[in-house]
């Protein structure tokens, strides 16, 4: 009896632990950024400076990752770890005239590993700034894009 006794102390004591350690595995933060997002050094044309494309680009990456499904970055070189998506862009701006100027931005969100285009589009950047360019690329991703983009992000993020 005093046996028995002994193996159900010892059983106890092992269903303990191992449901301490699964306890502690089951709260550790489990990363729910499974999309990224590379957003390239843009393109420039007409009087557009190239550090008003860069600044563009930045804020616009940073934009994008203040989200919790999505991990994005104004990377130079080849992105590593590879992304998901790669965003592409073109400023052009008009300097002189009677305006005191305005910057148009057109964007491109395409797929690495099928290189296909998924969304397009441009912006005045003079009425819209990189948190709203963020939102329709994010909406995007999240609601109207094909299943296999929207798979990527996690389910426990939720709508735009």
């Amino acid at each position: 009896m005093a046996c028995l006794n002994r193996s159900v102390i010892k059983l106890a004591g092992v269903v303990s632990v191992v449901a301490l350690v699964a306890a502690s595995v089951s709260a550790q933060p489990s990363s729910p950024r499974e999309a990224s997002i590379v957003v390239a050094p843009f393109g420039v044309s007409g009087e557009a400076p190239a550090a008003l494309a860069e600044s563009m680009r930045r804020d616009l990456a940073a934009a994008l990752d203040l989200d919790p499904c999505i991990a994005a970055r104004a990377d130079r070189e080849a992105p590593v770890p590879p992304a998901n998506y790669i965003l592409r862009g073109s400023v052009y701006a008009e300097i002189a005239g009677a305006e005191t100027g305005r910057a148009f931005v057109a964007l491109q969100l395409v797929d690495v590993e099928t290189s296909e285009l998924l969304w397009c589009q441009n912006y005045d950047y003079r009425g819209i700034g990189a948190d709203l360019m963020a939102r329709d690329i994010l909406t995007y991703l999240k609601s109207t894009a094909p299943d296999c983009a929207r798979s990527r992000i996690t389910s426990s993020c939720s709508g735009p």
